[in-house]
């Protein structure tokens, strides 16, 4: 049950996803008022702006709750979310900072987002071009299998571990 204005909206999914309303004699009532007064499409976009709201909210509730998991088990969660200290590659390098990004992923990464991971956990380029930067070490890295890297595709770096566990 929803209540709006103090006007209360039952309502139920079926089972392909969609809700059904019951729309008693209240609601229809506040309804009709509302387009006499011309104050329908306000009421529609607050209601969009509520959505909006509580569906960021949501959103930061999800990415809290998977980086809680992510934590817990201590980098092994199988969820695509992880979670670091903001500071914890300030003074790492970038191939052991990468596989931990990798192993905490549960998956792949692009160069790409091991840059913007490296970033968020406090890593420092000393460069204008990180990807150019980051790049190349993982290359190498990968060659000679440092901190178990290996490519795994275009610009795409992996662990052996993350690569054994998706083939299982």
């Amino acid at each position: 049950m929803l209540s709006l204005h103090g006007i209360e909206l039952n309502y139920t999914t079926g089972k392909s996803g969609v809700p059904f309303a019951v729309l008693t004699d209240r609601f229809k009532s506040w309804v009709s008022k509302m387009k006499k007064d011309g104050t329908i499409k306000a009421a529609i976009n607050n209601l969009k702006a509520m959505l909006d709201f509580h569906q960021q909210k949501a959103t930061e509730i999800e990415v809290a709750l998977h980086a809680l998991k992510s934590v817990a088990s201590n980098g092994r969660s199988k969820l695509p979310t992880f979670a670091m200290d903001n500071r914890e590659f300030a003074d790492a390098g970038i191939a052991r900072a990468a596989a931990t990004l990798i192993k905490r992923s549960g998956k792949a990464l692009h160069v790409k987002e091991i840059v913007e991971g490296l970033k968020a956990g406090g890593y420092t380029f000393r460069t204008s071009d990180p990807l150019g930067s980051v790049a190349p070490v993982l290359y190498m890295g990968a060659k000679k299998k440092k901190f178990g890297l290996v490519k795994a595709g275009k610009n795409t770096y992996s662990t052996e571990d993350v690569e054994k566990d998706r083939i299982q």
